[in-house]
């Protein structure tokens, strides 16, 4: 058993020292130059952040753009990372979290407006299963409301919801005038985050193949009108 145990132990050690460990992060420059590498574009500053940067490249002919940030902070600073598609509109989609006395709050309200608000349901979003916790806001509800009918438009907000040590709901992925957005996270609790980023870089086009979904469903309900 104490062998068994000292092999385990000896393998453990070999993977972390071989770099290979989840526990250990890419750095960021040698992330940096394998991120030119399979994007096949250049890293620019971004201007007015210092030690911040930002790639733009072209995935099935929409524009994207990874953005790598260093926010200055009291308590040290924080690197942020962002992975961005413009879109030619001004729609807006985000969330927070429902705080237990806001839903009381907010079943009050809605019952006293049942009578009262014919429109009560047409300005109301209706989210997916999962954001009991959340409210959304946005400056289109039909739009917002047709996102989230699309099955597999809902199933990847949904996967983009996460729960941090305190508890707090928050959801990763949000739309602010016409650009979508996903957080990489620090945590490696919260999905997605960026040490999992670095350590594969080539999972950048998973996420921008999820992007894209929300991206043509959005292209597409514009066009319908």
């Amino acid at each position: 058993m104490i062998v068994i145990i000292i092999i385990v132990i000896l393998i453990f050690a070999i993977i972390f020292l071989s770099g290979n460990s989840p526990f250990n992060e890419m750095p960021r420059d040698e992330f940096f130059r394998g991120l030119e590498k399979v994007l096949n574009a250049k890293l620019a500053p971004i201007e007015g952040k210092e030690d911040s940067f930002r790639i733009e490249f072209k995935f099935e002919e929409e524009d994207f753009i990874y953005e790598d940030v260093i926010q200055k902070g009291f308590r040290g600073d924080v690197n942020e990372a962002y992975l961005k598609v413009k879109m030619p509109s001004k729609f807006s989609l985000t969330f927070s979290e429902r705080k237990k006395e806001a839903m009381i709050k907010s079943e009050v309200l809605m019952a006293s407006e049942m009578v009262d608000d014919p429109d009560r349901d047409a300005k109301r979003i209706t989210l997916p299963k999962g954001f009991e916790r959340l409210k959304a806001y946005t400056n289109d509800v039909a739009l917002a409301n047709k996102l989230f009918m699309d099955p597999k438009v809902a199933g990847i907000f949904s996967q983009f919801v996460n729960v941090d040590n305190r508890g707090c709901p928050s959801v990763s992925l949000k739309i602010i005038d016409g650009i979508v957005i996903l957080e990489f996270h620090s945590s490696t609790s919260l999905n997605p985050n960026r040490r999992a980023l670095r350590n594969n870089i080539s999972s950048l086009e998973n996420y921008c193949d999820k992007l894209l979904v929300v991206v043509k469903k959005i292209r597409g309900s514009f066009s319908e009108m």
